[in-house]
């Protein structure tokens, strides 16, 4: 029996269906953390702690520019009753998408009428659904700390639905006008883009002719709510003003908007054009704009039309505060993933204002309407494949940032990658470690601070696999030193979770985490033919007057240990730049080979008679390697990102030094003086991160 079209495209988009939510499960899962992240240190744990000590103006107190009321229910409820895990919250968040989709499938049903019930009220059903659960939102996903945008998309569109039906005239009217003045109340404790829904409510009702007790109603709470609202509002530090932006950048602040709007586009059609995701973000407002026009001629007629458009407007409103607030930051921070659930949600409160139109397209199988959508599900779908990507080895270093954290190592360089203010977190981590909450909880982490200096006790007399191949300063604290090594243990099927480093006289002097496998492993584990090694990384930190002497890997998990002796000292050294530095005396002719670093630093500096070289191409994203020819003493200017970790380098590939640069900004000078390196020797430098302020750049004399 032979298919039909509409039977097969049924299919093919019920089986994406499913693929959309499993691998968005699967992302979850795969970016699972537990250690607070960002915002989560003030905004959720010491929020937490503030409230218990009886702060009970906490829950209104603002957040940035935000009143995230009802998010911190939910984070209390997170660190109260599940200890602070973060996986009901990440729960949550699907949820929450879930009761976005319910709300546009009873819409549908609405703006499909006799044809709801058929193969394409169908299609275009499970067309949302895949649209809603895009991975291309995954910020809002996987953090923990996002329920906020999710509330602050879903709660308006509820309470304009609902508000709709209440024009009907039925018994059920009272209830459900109700239910839409609760539910504009809740919209203000969401987000500060929730502060719009009641008077678009208002604006509403008055189109409608509800009646002047419902319109002064809506009125009343309007003014009540924003009242509450700003009363003692100040805005955030570092942010645009209104004044400020419209005035002097209103042409930027318009693209900042057309962008915000068209940015899934940005990241599903893989072009990555600022340009295309204006254009898309324009078609949005155009399209909105013509229909609200056609439906103010008779607005009493098209009332579930301007409930829609009142949430186009809410959702173009959003994007224009954003924008007012962040334009500083640059137009590209438009297209963060977490700006796209509300632009998602724009889209597809658009898609419903066409649904006639679409749906008599689809049951004719008009070839314009069919292939774009067809084809628009091919980039999303292999965007959808990312959510299945590996992202252990940047979860693993967040879990070293929280040791640190437990230690009390001020180590900025690890601490950028979970927080943007390591002072604030050593503090509130002090009192989360003492209430063993969070990811001071974990048995790896749990009163690490306490093994230093304790007797190691008897170690195993098998022997692991091991070595120490990086220790490097901690900037702001003498007392610690930053290790890495790889640890294999004797029994491959042991599973090593921290690593104890024990000195000559059997006192615990370091603690590590262990991390990843290794894939291979490195080529000094010394694997006989046929033997398995399961080598792990570890990292963790070390008492500095050890650092230069033979400690004791003694493992968790696995019943062995190794002496390791401490790493050569490091190919190069690093100086501050500026007038003393010693000069520059590589040039361009020095480059062997360039691939990807066809950039400059973030900052896009000029230095006087010197050339930047960068892997900042067109943002963080971006990756590549740069391989020089030097000669022993050589001096090059280099500069990174804030996250450090993938700004990789190897002498001669590898076979004498290779490791990771430190965090170096603004410029340091690396002078390659090592008496153990070679008179000539190749440098490899390497960015592969493509995560936030994973950079690096080098300034070389401007000779080609």
């Amino acid at each position: 029996m032979r298919l039909s079209k509409e039977a097969l495209a049924t299919a093919t988009l019920r089986l994406l269906a499913l693929l959309f939510l499993a691998t968005a499960v699967i992302g979850a899962v795969r970016n699972y953390s537990i250690v607070p992240f960002w915002d989560m240190w003030y905004g959720y744990l010491d929020f937490f702690f503030r409230v218990s000590q009886g702060g009970w103006k906490e829950w209104w107190a603002l957040h940035n520019e935000h009143r995230i009321v009802l998010s911190r229910i939910l984070f209390w409820m997170d660190l109260a009753w599940f200890d602070g895990t973060v996986r009901f919250l990440i729960a949550v968040n699907y949820l929450l998408v879930g009761g976005a989709f319910l709300t546009f499938r009873a819409i549908l049903r609405e703006r499909a009428g006799v044809l709801a019930r058929t193969k394409p009220a169908a299609l275009t059903s499970l067309f949302v659904f895949i649209c809603l659960f895009s991975w291309v939102q995954y910020e809002n996903f996987v953090w923990g700390f996002q329920s906020q945008f999710f509330l602050a998309q879903w709660l308006p569109l509820l309470a304009f639905y609902l508000l709709y039906q209440s024009t009907a005239p039925s018994p059920a009217s009272p209830r459900q006008f109700a239910l839409a003045c609760i539910v504009g109340v809740l919209c203000v404790g969401t987000m500060a883009s929730g502060v719009m829904a009641l008077p678009l409510m208002v604006a509403f009702a008055l189109l409608q002719r509800m009646g002047w007790r419902r319109v002064a109603a809506l009125a009343l709470l309007s003014v009540i709510c924003l009242t509450a609202y700003f009363i003692d509002y100040t805005s955030p530090l570092g942010h645009g003003s209104v004044g400020q932006v419209t005035q002097l950048q209103p042409v930027r602040l318009l693209q900042y908007v057309a962008l915000y709007l068209g940015s899934p586009f940005y990241h599903f059609l893989g072009a990555r054009s600022l340009p295309l995701g204006q254009l898309f973000g324009l078609v949005l407002i155009v399209l909105s704009a013509a229909k609200a026009v056609q439906c103010l001629r008779h607005p009493r007629q098209h009332a579930l039309e301007l409930s829609l458009l009142a949430y186009l407007a809410y959702t173009g409103g959003t994007a224009l505060g954003t924008g007012i607030g962040r334009l500083v930051f640059g137009l590209a921070q438009a297209t963060a993933s977490r700006y796209t659930t509300p632009a998602l949600m724009g889209w597809m409160a658009l898609l419903m204002l066409f649904l006639p139109s679409l749906l008599r397209s689809l049951a004719a199988w008009q070839h314009r309407i069919v292939w774009p959508l067809l084809a628009l599900l091919l980039p999303m779908t292999v965007y959808q494949a990312r959510a299945t990507d590996s992202q252990r080895a940047a979860l693993f270093e967040r879990e070293v940032a929280a040791l640190a954290l437990e230690l009390g190592v001020p180590d900025d360089d690890q601490l950028w990658r979970i927080v943007y203010n390591a002072d604030v977190a050593l503090q509130i981590g002090k009192k989360a470690a003492a209430a063993n909450l969070s990811v001071f909880g974990l048995p790896s982490i749990r009163n690490a601070r306490r093994v230093i200096n304790s007797p190691g006790g008897a170690l195993p007399t098998r022997a692991c696999s091991g070595a120490l191949t990086e220790v490097d300063a901690v900037a702001r604290d003498p007392r610690y030193t930053r290790v890495t090594g790889w640890i294999a243990p004797a029994i491959p099927e042991d599973f090593i979770s921290s690593v104890r480093l024990v000195n000559e006289q059997g006192v615990v002097v370091g603690y590590a985490l262990a991390g990843e496998r290794m894939t291979p492993p490195p080529a000094s584990a010394g694997a006989q033919d046929g033997q398995r090694l399961r080598v792990q990384t570890y990292k963790g930190y070390l008492l500095s007057e050890f650092a230069g002497s033979p400690v004791t890997l003694a493992p968790t998990g696995a019943e062995c240990s190794i002496r390791v002796e401490p790493p050569l000292p490091p190919a190069f050294r690093i100086s501050p730049a500026g007038p003393s530095a010693p000069a520059v005396g590589v040039s361009l002719r020095n480059i062997v080979s360039n691939n990807g670093w066809t950039g400059t630093d973030f900052a896009r500096a000029r230095l006087p008679g010197l050339k930047t070289i960068g892997s900042y191409v067109d943002g963080d994203s971006d990756t590549g390697n740069l391989v020089l020819r030097l000669r022993r003493g050589a001096v090059i200017y280099y500069r990174s990102g804030p996250a450090s970790g993938k700004q990789l380098f190897r002498v001669d590939d590898g076979k004498l030094y290779a490791g990771q640069f430190p965090v170096v900004d603004p410029w340091g000078v690396l002078v390659f003086d090592s008496p153990r390196l070679p008179e000539e020797f190749t440098l490899t430098l390497s960015d592969a991160g493509n995560g936030w302020g994973e950079w690096s750049a080098i300034a070389l004399q401007d000779i080609p």
